[in-house]
């Protein structure tokens, strides 16, 4: 893939993909895309540098948290759909770390986890609510390691 940093867009340019945003979606959606098809001519538009936005301001963070649980995804759709949504999520976790082995690109990366931290009878009910959620819809330890 070339990369043209800093270059302005002057006149008229024709491109096959633009993609507006250079976070993080437009930077993997511009990225597989080049892999599944090469001759794509691909343009990143970002008002600023990439990653400039919230995607340069986690500290390199990614995680399968999503602020709703599976019983609520599944009453938007199904149950399928659900847990379907959250085995992407983990495993596009994992795929951050293989592309990165497979582009050769240093970046530290590492399946740390997560750490809830229950500061009160109510918070650690929920806490065992949301472990005997996850079981009961097929997660368990090996989905978080």
């Amino acid at each position: 893939m070339t990369t043209a940093l800093g270059t302005q867009l002057d006149g008229d340019v024709e491109y096959d993909v633009a993609i507006v945003g250079g976070g993080y979606t437009g930077l993997w959606t511009a990225y597989y895309l080049q892999q599944a098809d090469p001759s794509l001519r691909i343009c990143v538009i970002e008002a600023n540098v990439a990653g400039f936005g919230a995607s340069g301001r986690n500290g390199g963070w990614a995680s399968a948290l999503f602020p709703a649980s599976l019983r609520q995804l599944a009453e938007r759709s199904d149950r399928e759909t659900a847990i379907r949504m959250k085995r992407t999520m983990h495993d596009s976790v994992t795929e951050i770390g293989r592309v990165a082995a497979a582009e050769g690109w240093e970046i530290e990366w590492s399946k740390g986890g997560t750490i809830g931290v229950a500061r009160s009878a109510l918070q650690w009910r929920r806490a065992e609510e949301e472990i005997e959620d996850m079981r009961a819809w097929g997660f368990g330890p090996e989905d978080y390691s």
